[in-house]
C-alpha cells in the first residue's frame, strides 16, 4: 500500500539521511504505516539552516521516502507534484493546522480517496502568540481556512478529547486519541518518584521545560520572571530548556535579571533521552501560550514528574486545576510553583496524579485506538 504523510514540519537531510530535532522521528512515522510492506511517503519542509549534530534524531527508515520544500512557496509552486502524490496514494494522512496540508486538503476532497485528518492545534491561537503583526492579522483567516476544511474531512483524529473538537468540529468520523508515544507504565517509575521526593529536601531545584527556545510563545521567559522573584526569597533554582533554537532572546532577558547561573539552554535531545533528563527534574513546567495537546507533558507525566502547566489548548484536559497557571501570568506562575516546591504532599500529590493518568496514553492503549479507527476508514 502507498501512504502519503502531508506535515509542516521542518527536518534536516544529510549526506542519505534525514533527522528531526523534535518527536517526527523514524518510530513516529512508521506509526502510519499499516503494514510493514507499506511505503510511506513524507511531505514536508527542509531545514537547510540546520547546523547537522548528533543531538538530532533519525527521521529515515526503509520505505520511508521524503519530499521536502524549502518554503511554503515552494510547496505552492509544486502544488501539480502534490496532486500527483495524493492520486497514486492509497492512504493519506494529513496533519492539520499545516500550509502543506491545506494545498493537499485542496485537492484531496476533490477526489475520492480515503484519509484520515490529524487535528494537533490551533491556528488561531498559534498566530495570534507568535509576536508578529502580520501574524495577528492573517488568525483569523487562516482560523477559517482550517475550520472549513476540517468540517468537510470525512474522517479526523482529534488530539484533545474536547478543546479541538470545540474549536474545529467535524461532520465526518472522529475520534480524540493523542499522537505521543509512550512505553506501558512501571511502577517502579512512580515508586523511585516518591523516593526522589521524600530525599532531604535539596540545596537547588530543577525545573525543565521542553520547547524551541526561540519561539516566543513557548513562554519561557515567564518561568524567567518566576525565577527572578524567587531567588529574591532565597530559593535555589535551576531552569533547564530541552529544544530547538539558539536561545539567544532568553540567555539576553536572563543577564538582564541577573539569573544568568540559573539557565541552562541544553538544546535538542534524542526522544530516547528525554525520560532520563525528566528522571532528572523535580517540576516539569509547560509555559506555552497556546497548545493542541502537549506531547511533553505527557511524557513528563508518565516519569510520575510533578507539573505545572498554562491553562491553554488540552492542558487542563490532563492536569489537575490545582497546578494550573493562567498564561502569560508570572505572578500565578510563582504562587503556583510554591504551592509546589514548599509542599512535599503537594508534589506526591501532583507525582501520583500524573504517572496515574498518563496510563491512557500508553502505546498499546493509543496504538489500539488508532488501528480501531484506520480500519473503519479502510474498510469503507
Amino acid at each position: 500500500m502507498n501512504i502519503s504523510f502531508f506535515l509542516d514540519v521542518k527536518l534536516v537531510k544529510k549526506d542519505n539521511n534525514v533527522y528531526t530535532t523534535g518527536a517526527v522521528t523514524k518510530e513516529y512515522l512508521n506509526r502510519h504505516r499499516l503494514s510493514e510492506s507499506d511505503k510511506l511517503t513524507i511531505i514536508c519542509r527542509q531545514d537547510k539552516n540546520k547546523d547537522f549534530t548528533n543531538k538530532l534524531a533519525l527521521a529515515s527508515d526503509k520505505n520511508i521516502e521524503f519530499i521536502m520544500f524549502d518554503s511554503y512557496k515552494e510547496a505552492f509552486k509544486n502544488r501539480k507534484l502534490i496532486k500527483n502524490i495524493i492520486k497514486e496514494s492509497d492512504l493519506i494522512n494529513v496533519k492539520m493546522p499545516s500550509n502543506i496540508g491545506i494545498i493537499a486538503m485542496h485537492y484531496l476532497l476533490k477526489q475520492k480517496k480515503k484519509y484520515v485528518v490529524q487535528m494537533v492545534g490551533c491556528v488561531y491561537d498559534s498566530l495570534m502568540n507568535y509576536g508578529t503583526m502580520f501574524a495577528k492579522l492573517i488568525a483569523p483567516l487562516m482560523y477559517l481556512i482550517n475550520r472549513h476544511y476540517i468540517k468537510k474531512s470525512e474522517n479526523v483524529i482529534y488530539v484533545t478529547e474536547k478543546f479541538l473538537q470545540k474549536r474545529y468540529p467535524t461532520k465526518g468520523k472522529q475520534i480524540g486519541c493523542s499522537d505521543v508515544s509512550l512505553p506501558n507504565n512501571d511502577e517502579n517509575i512512580l515508586m523511585k518518584r516518591l523516593e526522589k521526593i521524600d530525599e532531604v529536601k535539596k540545596d537547588k531545584i530543577i525545573l525543565g521545560t521542553i520547547g524551541n527556545v526561540d519561539v516566543k510563545y513557548k513562554g519561557q521567559e515567564l518561568v524567567l520572571d518566576a525565577i527572578y522573584e524567587l531567588k529574591k526569597l532565597g530559593y535555589n533554582i535551576e531552569y533547564q530548556m530541552v529544544g530547538g533554537g539558539e536561545g539567544s532572546r532568553l540567555n539576553k532577558k536572563a543577564k538582564k535579571l541577573n539569573i544568568t547561573e540559573s539557565i541552562k539552554v541544553v538544546g535538542p535531545k534524542p526522544h530516547e533521552e528525554i525520560f532520563k533528563w525528566l528522571d532528572n527534574l523535580d517540576v516539569y513546567i509547560q509555559p506555552s501560550y497556546t497548545e493542541g495537546l502537549c506531547r511533553s507533558i505527557i511524557e513528563a507525566m508518565s516519569r510520575a514528574c510533578p507539573c505545572l502547566v498554562s491553562d491553554v489548548g488540552g492542558n487542563t484536559e490532563l492536569i489537575d486545576k490545582k497546578y494550573i497557571f493562567k498564561k502569560r501570568n508570572e505572578k500565578d506562575l510563582q504562587k503556583k510553583l510554591l504551592i509546589l516546591i514548599d509542599n512535599t504532599d503537594n508534589l506526591r500529590e501532583s507525582a501520583k496524579q500524573n504517572f496515574n493518568r498518563s496510563i491512557d496514553f500508553e502505546n498499546k492503549n493509543l496504538e489500539r485506538k488508532r488501528k480501531e479507527f484506520y480500519d473503519i476508514v479502510i474498510g469503507e
